[in-house]
Order: C-alpha cells, then sequence, then structure tokens
C-alpha cells in the first residue's frame, strides 16, 4: 500500500492550474477558473487525481469542463482504490489506438526506465500505428502517441539525450497497476522462475527474472501458439542467459505469430527463423563466436525471407565469423526490408580476423527509406559502391555514425545529403580530407550538429585543387566537437554554430 498524503487546497489548485491552463501561457476564462476549482475540490487533495484530471481537461473546451464538473468524483478517497477510479476514467477517455498502446507498457516492471523509442517500434510492431489514409508515416504517429500518453500523466521521470530528445520515461505505480488492470490476459509480465501462470491464451510475453533457471521455459512458451511478442528485459545488475538453446529452438519452431523477438545475450548455434515470416522486430542479429568455447551464431541467409521486420535492426558480427563468398549470388540481404528506418552493424572489435570487410558490408544494402545508420569497425581500405555512393543509395538518411574504421582512405561525399541532421565520425587514422571535391548542391543544407574523433591526418574537408575555390559554409551547424585532429587548418564556414568543443587540434579560427 502507498501512503499518500493530500495536498492543501491552495497547492491542490497550484497543480492544477499548471496543468489544465499550461502554467498559465494564455488567459484564462474566469468562468473555468470557477468550474477548475470545484473540479479539484472533487479529487481530495490527491496529488496524482489533480495531474490526471487536470491532464485531460487542458485545451478542452468549456463544455467539457462542465460535463466534468457533474461527474461525481467525491467519492474519491486519499488512497489506492479511489485513486484507480480517476485512472481508470482517464483511460476509458482515450481512444482505441491510444488504448492499445497503452496497455502494451503492461510488459514492463514497476520502475522499469522504459525507452522511447524501443516503445515505439513495439508499437509499430504490433500494427498499432497504422495511418488508413497514408498521410503520415507511422514513426511519426507513433511520436504523437507517445506524447499524447506523457501528457496525459501516463508517463512520468522523463530523461533526455545529449540532443534534448526524450530518452526514457518511467510509469507511476499506480498507473502500472492500471496496465495490468487494462491488458487483462492477454500480456504476462515474468517477474521469477514459475511459469504457472503461462497459458496458451497469451499474447505478449517479458521476462525480468534475475537468473536463468526458468524450468521448462520452451516447452511452455512453445504450446503458446498465438504468442506475438517476446521480450527479455534487460535490467541493472544481471546479464545472464533467460533461454537456453533448446528452449529457443522449440520457440522458434511452434510460434509462428510472433511479430516481437528480443534474442540478446544468447549464444546459440542456429536460429532457424525462416519460417517466421511475420516477425516484425529482431532486438539483434549476432553472427559468429567471441571465443573457442562460443559456438557460430546465425546465417545472413536467415535475415532473407523476414521482409515484415521494422523499426531498427541491429546485426552484430564476432571475431569467428567468416562470410562465405559463394553465398553472394543471393544479392543484398536488406535491400527489400522497406520498414527497416534504422540500421546498426557492428564489426569485431579485435583485429584478427578481419570480419566487416568490403564485400561483407557490399551485401548489407538497405532500402533507400533508411533515416539512421551506425557502422561500427569497418576493416577494407576502400567502402563498397553503395556506400560510396551514399546520397544517392540513401537520400532520406538523417542521421550517420561510422566509428573505427582504421584502415579507410576515402569517405563518402556525405555533404550532398539533403536531410542530414547528426553527422558523427570517430577514429579514422588513415583520411587525410573529408571529400575530394565539393559538388555543386550545397553543402549540408541541414546538418545540426558535426562530432568528429581521432583524424590525426586530417587537414581539411576538401582536397584543394589548383585554381578551384574550396569554401564552403554548413549554414545550419549548431553544435560542433572536435578532437584528436591535429593536422586540421581548412574547414567550412559555421556562421550559427551556438555550441563548439574541441581539443588536439590545429586552431584556424
Amino acid at each position: 500500500m502507498h501512503e499518500l498524503k493530500g495536498l492543501s487546497d491552495e497547492d491542490s489548485w497550484c497543480l492544477f492550474e499548471r496543468i489544465a491552463f499550461n502554467q498559465g501561457s494564455k488567459q484564462v476564462d474566469d468562468a473555468l477558473v470557477v468550474v477548475g476549482k470545484n473540479i479539484v475540490k472533487k479529487c481530495a487533495n490527491v496529488p496524482l487525481s489533480i495531474r490526471v484530471i487536470g491532464s485531460m481537461l487542458y485545451d478542452q473546451d468549456k463544455s467539457k469542463w462542465l460535463s466534468f464538473q457533474e461527474i461525481d468524483l467525491a467519492k474519491i478517497r486519499q488512497g489506492e482504490d479511489g485513486i484507480m477510479q480517476i485512472l481508470k476514467f482517464s483511460y476509458y477517455h482515450l481512444t482505441r489506438e491510444l488504448k492499445t498502446c497503452f496497455s502494451y507498457c503492461a510488459l514492463f516492471p514497476k520502475d522499469y526506465e522504459i525507452r522511447k523509442e524501443f516503445l515505439i517500434n513495439l508499437w509499430l510492431a504490433e500494427g498499432c500505428l497504422e495511418c488508413p489514409k497514408k498521410i503520415r508515416n507511422e514513426e511519426d504517429v507513433g511520436e504523437e502517441y507517445f506524447s499524447i500518453l506523457l501528457q496525459r500523466c501516463f508517463f512520468q521521470d522523463m530523461v533526455m539525450d545529449e540532443h534534448g530528445e526524450i530518452y526514457s520515461v518511467k510509469m507511476h505505480d499506480l498507473i502500472h497497476d492500471l496496465t495490468q488492470v487494462v491488458a487483462g490476459k492477454e500480456s504476462c509480465l515474468v517477474m521469477d522462475t514459475s511459469t504457472s501462470h503461462l497459458n496458451k491464451k497469451i499474447h505478449h510475453v517479458s521476462v525480468a527474472v534475475r537468473h536463468s533457471l526458468l524450468p521448462c521455459a520452451g516447452d511452455t512458451l512453445g504450446k503458446m501458439r498465438i504468442m506475438r511478442t517476446l521480450l527479455q528485459l534487460q535490467r541493472p545488475g544481471f546479464d545472464d542467459e533467460v533461454f537456453c538453446e533448446s528452449d529457443v529452438a522449440i520457440i522458434l519452431a511452434n510460434c509462428r505469430h510472433l511479430r516481437v523477438l528480443d534474442l540478446s545475450r544468447l549464444h546459440i548455434r542456429s536460429l532457424g527463423m525462416g519460417s517466421l515470416i511475420n516477425l516484425n522486430t529482431l532486438s539483434t542479429f549476432v553472427l559468429g563466436g567471441g571465443s573457442s568455447n562460443q559456438v557460430h551464431i546465425g546465417q545472413l541467409r536467415e535475415l532473407m525471407p523476414l521482409n515484415n521486420l521494422r523499426g531498427e535492426l541491429k546485426i552484430q558480427f564476432r571475431e569467428s565469423y567468416s562470410y562465405d563468398a559463394t553465398n553472394a549470388e543471393e544479392g543484398s540481404y536488406l535491400l527489400s526490408k522497406k520498414h527497416i528506418k534504422a540500421l546498426v552493424i557492428k564489426g569485431a572489435k579485435y583485429e584478427t580476423p578481419i570480419v566487416l570487410d568490403e564485400r561483407l558490408l557490399e551485401v548489407l544494402q538497405p532500402h533507400h527509406d533508411l533515416i539512421l545508420i551506425k557502422i561500427y569497425g569497418y576493416k577494407s581500405i576502400r567502402l563498397p559502391g553503395w556506400v560510396a555512393a551514399i546520397a544517392a543509395n540513401l537520400p532520406r538518411l538523417v542521421r550517420i555514425c561510422l566509428e573505427r574504421f582504421e584502415r579507410l582512405q576515402h569517405l563518402p561525399q556525405l555533404s550532398q545529403l539533403q536531410h542530414l541532421k547528426i553527422l558523427q565520425l570517430d577514429n579514422m587514422p588513415g583520411v587525410e580530407y573529408m571529400e575530394d571535391d565539393k559538388g555543386n548542391i550545397p553543402c549540408f543544407p541541414l546538418l545540426e550538429e558535426l562530432i568528429l574523433w581521432n583524424f590525426p591526418k586530417l587537414k581539411g574537408w576538401w582536397r584543394p585543387e589548383v585554381g578551384v575555390e574550396t569554401d564552403g559554409v554548413i549554414p545550419g551547424l549548431h553544435k560542433l566537437t572536435i578532437f584528436g585532429c591535429p593536422n586540421l587548418t581548412s574547414f567550412p564556414g559555421i556562421p550559427h554554430v551556438k555550441e563548439k568543443r574541441a581539443n588536439k587540434f590545429n586552431p584556424y579560427w
């Protein structure tokens, strides 16, 4: 039970006023003030109730306020049961789509840090974000739904990322209790080693246990043939595996309706995912093993039939992986996957043997609608064709991160990407100039943030040519970070930069 102390009448009104009237950002109708004070009295000075009701009334017309005034909230008590009535009341005023998105949050434990991007990807995989008239893309719909639930106080404790965007949120314990009520028997959160509460009618399962001793987990989950979601939730303090290889084999063989599958932190011989044509979210696809006692994990060709994958896909190569060039006739493994919007490719961290090289990256060309790409640990001198012509092949990119390209000598013409907003480049000791020529299109028209780390040979952005003007401007750049570029002597103009950090470089401005 929660010991909830009520606010004073004055503090109750101040809290309601701040939320319902948006901190006095616009002129308030005196009549609404009178109605609002009557409503606050019915909330029994309970902060959570006031926040929820205030958020429901924000930006509503007078008729909505009057209807709330007539609702009998007088029975609300300073206790969980009374507050739950308010929370249910708020939930029932959500649209059908928002109710579905909110109920999906039942898969997270109390006090769990929910990453916004991860949650929106789950909604997307479940088909909660479809726009009937295709006026907007699904990611934008997901952002809107998240914002509405946040504004309506279903989320709290925001954590911001380095760009000022919401990275994660949590739920109040009572809000979490509400998710368990509204999700009913379709979702199950496994918090201990018992599987007795799992049954064949459950659609969504998440596992958050501190050890890997779930008895007969594969047998139990394998019987849940209509299961659509299976998550392993990472929590502070434990990284061990929940399922063994035999468990996974049973699940993959029997649960053909899976749309979301989290196999991170598992060391298994073969995925056998060819039958999972409905799979929409795959957290990490791992190939190779890290030591002699680790076994081969997955084959790239297993990605071929998974054309419904959505959101972010992470492909991780380990040291023992060796690409079989005889499979090159299969073509690109990702080119047809038009719903993947973010691609992360991680090569092995160590020098022996070479893993992520030119021929392997060539067959990982993504669909041209990709908006984010991150590549770590590239080992070749040259880039494959689709990366060398990245502006033509991936014209919608908004963010790029390339790290540990130790042997690379020439970068692609990144400045011609018309939608790029964030560019991060790190550890490229062989690069002397970012680009060979300036091109005809204005460089980086939308770039807002640029990060350059560890370019010991870098001299300038464009390679100088006799009789050719190489000066240029990055018009919208607001944030610039340069570290470890001691030979840098020329750089495009940055007239609107607001934040600049630099170290170990030749200062030219």
